[in-house]
């Protein structure tokens, strides 16, 4: 018999408590697996954006446009995950948020380093020539600095939410005016 401490009342989730361990774990695959298909997308479009680069010969453009496609690739995978997460169901949000930790940490992982590893050394066989591993990394790193702080600030789905808003409560608006 295993005692462990039980958890704060304020830390469980008493919708999940009645959820079999087994249903949990199945989800817990399933947003591992969604995960890794979504980096395996990544990767086909990061590939398909290698191969023409060679038939334009414009490689750095294409070392921009894949990095700012990895970097909000990484930006709406963390809200993937963030929402594959709470499907999972867990007990308590300790466990909620170490997982959404676990995956959001090997998900940057994998699209920042793997991707670009793979793409530019066992791929392309390039490591400090024009469009190799360094100029990847570079501007990988350029476009995270730069861009993530913009989209971070203007996040299109609370502008999104904000127009709606705003429409919906215009004194114009016949759909929804209180009828007398």
């Amino acid at each position: 018999m295993e005692i462990h401490r039980a958890p704060e009342p304020e830390d469980v989730n008493f919708s999940n408590v009645g959820v079999p361990e087994s249903t949990i774990i199945l989800r817990k695959f399933i947003t591992y697996f969604v995960a890794f298909a979504l980096i395996c997308a990544t990767f086909v479009g990061i590939f398909f954006l290698k191969q023409t680069k060679y038939q334009e010969k414009n490689s750095r453009a294409t070392s921009i446009t894949i990095s700012v496609i990895i970097t909000v690739v990484n930006i709406n995978m963390g809200k993937i995950i963030k929402t594959l997460t709470h499907y999972e169901r867990n007990y308590t949000r300790i466990h909620d948020q170490r997982s959404l930790a676990i995956k959001t940490i090997l998900s940057q992982i994998a699209s920042m380093v793997l991707l670009t590893f793979l793409q530019n050394v066992i791929i392309e066989k390039n490591f400090y020539g024009r469009g190799g591993l360094t100029e990847a990394i570079y501007f990988l790193a350029l476009t995270n600095a730069f861009l993530n702080p913009i989209l971070k600030f203007f996040d299109y789905r609370q502008i999104w939410s904000l127009i709606k808003r705003r429409y919906y409560n215009r004194p114009d608006n016949k759909l929804y005016s209180n009828q007398k």
